[in-house]
């Protein structure tokens, strides 16, 4: 049912909202947590210093707690062909700092031997601080669909890996929804959720223009967000990623608000026993 859940209000949702900001937003809106991007995806993000900043570290943390409002996950940590990985642990303290549970991970190298290289090296320091590090596919990049992904979590294989299915990415990567129930449990730790107006796109620039900025609420469109919450494990927290550029300042907490009851009313429907979990019915 939804109150077992956690649900999230993912950064990208609201990206121009500083944390302390994107953490009201959530208490003010229902969310039980938040996901923050800390380190930036695209050249022109500008993003709060606070990595560097342990006393804004602390303050943040304990105007969560005030709020009620916890941290999911940290955004983004790319695993690129220069990547440095010591270079990212004022990023693993910010984090550890924050209370979160998850670093957000992509992988954008084709050379898979490389990035499994790093991608373990991350992994081996994220775990020093009780972090998960959960590789996002997207499909854009060489790390393009929920297979890929798997594959190379089996070749890393470190306890703390996992991979983060987006709605949105799971299906215009053309993924089948019964590649969930063979993705080992211990790797999925969070899933990301919206909707979208078309499944599919005709070019990789306009797959990226409408994941930053023309998504849907869950339940809007055309994906099919219920299979593939039936396909997760039935406790799991689900974030909403659901920017929309054409949204207005001030209809933010509007449809935020809405975007919370939209899930809920989905999971709501999924209760047992008239729908109970697909992943949970074929284990038992």
């Amino acid at each position: 049912m939804a109150m077992t859940r956690l649900l999230s209000l993912a950064h990208l949702s609201v990206l121009d909202a500083q944390p302390a900001e994107l953490i009201e937003l959530a208490a003010a809106t229902g969310y039980d947590c938040v996901g923050l991007r800390l380190l930036p995806v695209t050249a022109n993000e500008t993003l709060s210093p606070i990595i560097s900043d342990r006393s804004a570290l602390r303050a943040l943390r304990s105007r969560a707690a005030d709020a009620g409002v916890g941290v999911l996950d940290i955004e983004l940590f790319k695993i690129g062909p220069d990547i440095r990985v010591g270079d990212l642990e004022p990023a693993l303290n910010a984090a550890a700092e924050l209370g979160a549970r998850h670093l957000l991970t992509q992988i954008h190298d084709e050379n898979f031997e490389r990035a499994a290289g790093q991608y373990a090296a991350l992994c081996d320091r994220a775990r020093e601080h009780g972090l998960t590090c959960d590789i996002e596919f997207l499909t854009w990049t060489p790390m393009r669909d929920l297979s890929t992904a798997t594959q190379f979590l089996t070749k890393v294989d470190r306890g703390n890996g996992g991979v983060c299915i987006d709605a949105l990415h799971f299906t215009r990567s053309r993924c089948r929804l019964d590649e969930i129930d063979h993705v080992p449990v211990k790797w999925l730790h969070y899933a990301q959720m919206c909707d979208a107006a078309f499944a599919t796109v005709s070019t990789p620039e306009e797959m990226i223009r409408t994941a930053r900025e023309d998504r849907l609420l869950p339940g809007e469109g055309v994906l099919d967000v219920v299979g593939i919450i039936a396909h997760l494990p039935g406790d799991i927290p689900l974030a909403v990623e659901a920017p929309n550029n054409w949204m207005g300042a001030e209809l933010r907490r509007a449809r935020l608000t809405r975007a919370r009851e939209k899930l809920v009313r989905i999971l709501d429907r999924m209760a047992p026993p008239a729908a109970t979990n697909a992943r949970q019915a074929r284990e038992n």
